[in-house]
């Protein structure tokens, strides 16, 4: 279901100063709140694109704790619907504090999920997961083919090379006011239209 048009004004978007081709998207207020469109958002990229799906649990605003589950959850969802995963985990030393360096860091593990989804995919059970826990959605421009494994593989960490075979690259979570894009598309207006139907 599209966003209402009447948020189409609404919507602020401009350039994130310390990278050449991010933008920020913030959400509309009302009477003072925030109105969370993230939902809406991800349902009109989907209407439009072919995309494919990136979380990793490093890029989360949820505690190691609180993120076991919703990644448990979406990995049972995506497989009882049949969704190819490619799915790996790393184990990483976390962030160094004072505390850290005393007695040593510890290890966690690094979880990274990435799917694609086709055009008009509608899942709300799914798309709730993936805004609690933040995702990366890639629209390729090239439709024929299939990026999950290069994306999973990291063939893109390049930002020019990433942006000549995507539209955009988002991150969207629902706990935040706004969504960062890249794209060298340059046109606010032209970037706002690409989200707004």
């Amino acid at each position: 279901m599209p966003v209402n048009n009447s948020f189409y004004g609404k919507l602020k978007i401009y350039k994130d100063k310390s990278k050449e081709y991010k933008y920020i998207i913030e959400y509309p207020k009302n009477k003072g709140n925030i109105t969370d469109i993230s939902m809406e958002l991800f349902k009109n990229i989907l209407e439009e694109d072919d995309v494919v799906i990136q979380v990793d649990s490093v890029l989360t605003f949820l505690s190691i704790n609180d993120l076991k589950e919703p990644i448990k959850s979406l990995k049972d969802v995506l497989n009882e619907k049949n969704i190819y995963l490619n799915y790996r985990a790393y184990k990483y030393e976390e962030k160094k504090s004072f505390l850290g360096l005393m007695i040593g860091n510890k290890l966690a593990i690094r979880e990274v999920l990435t799917f694609k989804f086709s055009k008009s995919f509608y899942d709300d059970e799914i798309l709730k997961l993936l805004l609690k826990i933040g995702c990366m959605i890639y629209v390729p421009k090239d439709k024929s083919s299939d990026f999950v494994d290069s994306i999973s593989n990291g063939y893109y960490e390049d930002e020019n090379e990433r942006l000549n075979h995507f539209k955009f690259i988002m991150y969207i979570n629902s706990y935040v006011d706004r969504a960062s894009v890249e794209t060298k598309i340059s046109d606010l207006e032209e970037i706002k239209k690409m989200f707004i139907k």
